[in-house]
């Protein structure tokens, strides 16, 4: 007689889908009891603990003397498991928070497209909802959907207009004249670079983040470059915390030879080395910036350029993340980030907690007034950047 599921298990199999792999209807099932590309979880049926935890959730939601919440309930269990972990990148990450993180990798958001500080307009992203009604920079606000702004801090008045459903309208005094538009949240793309290039003819490459559009916008960069013979390039990843790990590898082979290591991940199964497997090289003499916030995506970039290019490293030592996260987003909005390899330089070693040492170690300095007030800051790792390919 062919062997079936007791009705208890097909029960079980069913909660365990929806729960572990987040998936709704619509799934070719499998025996007409389980969608076939959950098979694989039925082995979790001979585990005690599984099924010792099943037996706890079915009692709470049944028997606990309130009602309770079964989707909290899940997320906090998932949450334990993550945090029993006691990693320090491996978490739960609630909606707001997976939000921001996949907006900031994609370099996108839903807004108006301002930047403020405090009620001062301080930048207009170009071609956003805001840019072509006319706000300007320098507008000041005084009022988000006919609530005054005066008192608000920047972070109540982002609050607002974030959580704005539908037109916005704000008041804006322009040199005493109050101006007032409706504006409508969109999705907005932010530029993941910014390139200048200096009047010494040395170009200027800013790399915000290693974000899904990197690859593609560097690739453009350096048409660019190639075109006006600039031969000399100053690359500035401070501040940079990090991204995709595919665009420090993409990014990263737009510059190297062929076959060089760009860096190796070690798992529990062993090392494994990822090397340039394209045609592309540069020979430009390249300085690369970088400081105690340059961390994670943006570290193996520049450990590749080190190790396989020859950069030359000016400012300050980087974080030391020489760990790589997964993601898995949920269902219901949230994520979960949890460490699946230890990533290498070319010579084997980790960075974690110890970060790159740059080949110049030099802060910043302040510009002070006569009466010894901070008026401004002098940009000194960039202008030593500068200093060195003149005279190279």
């Amino acid at each position: 007689m062919k062997k079936g599921y007791k009705l208890y298990q097909v029960i079980i199999i069913m909660i365990i889908t929806s729960i572990i792999s987040g998936l709704t209807i619509g799934t070719i099932l499998y025996q007409g009891q389980v969608p076939l590309k959950h098979a694989k979880y039925l082995k979790y049926l001979e585990n005690e603990d599984i099924i010792e935890f099943f037996d706890i959730y079915d009692e709470i939601s049944n028997k606990y003397y309130k009602d309770t919440n079964k989707n909290e309930l899940i997320q906090n269990a998932i949450n334990g498991m993550l945090s029993s972990l006691s990693e320090e990148y491996t978490t739960y990450l609630d909606k707001d928070k997976s939000i921001s993180m996949h907006q900031t990798l994609n370099s996108t958001y839903k807004g108006i497209g301002i930047y403020i500080k405090d009620d001062i307009v301080v930048k207009v992203i170009e071609k956003s909802p805001a840019d072509k009604a006319g706000v300007k920079e320098g507008d000041k606000l005084l009022k988000i959907n006919n609530i005054l702004v005066e008192n608000g801090t920047t972070k109540e008045l982002v609050e607002i207009i974030n959580k704005s459903k539908k037109e916005l309208n704000i008041d804006v005094d322009r040199n005493g004249e109050i101006i007032s538009f409706n504006l409508k949240a969109e999705e907005i793309t932010i530029p993941s670079v910014i390139y200048e290039e200096k009047d010494n003819g040395i170009g200027y490459l800013k790399i915000k983040v290693f974000s899904k559009n990197l690859n593609e916008e560097v690739k453009e960069v350096l048409k660019a470059i190639d075109e006006s013979k600039i031969e000399k390039l100053i690359i500035d990843v401070r501040g940079n915390i990090g991204g995709y790990l595919t665009q420090a590898y993409n990014t990263s082979m737009l510059f190297l030879k062929k076959d060089s290591i760009i860096y190796y991940l070690e798992s529990k199964d062993g090392i494994k080395a990822y090397k340039d497997i394209d045609d592309n090289e540069k020979n430009y003499k390249i300085a690369i910036l970088i400081n105690k916030e340059t961390a994670s995506a943006a570290e193996i970039f520049v450990s590749a350029m080190k190790d396989s290019y020859g950069v030359y490293l000016v400012g300050n030592n980087s974080y030391g993340k020489g760990k790589v996260q997964h993601t898995h987003k949920l269902t219901n909005g949230t994520s979960i980030k949890y460490t699946s390899y230890r990533w290498l330089r070319k010579d084997k070693a980790c960075i974690e907690g110890v970060g790159i040492a740059p080949d110049v170690n030099i802060d910043n300095s302040y510009i002070y007034n006569k009466d010894n007030e901070i008026i401004g800051l002098k940009d000194t790792q960039l202008l030593t950047a500068e200093e060195y390919l003149k005279n190279s």
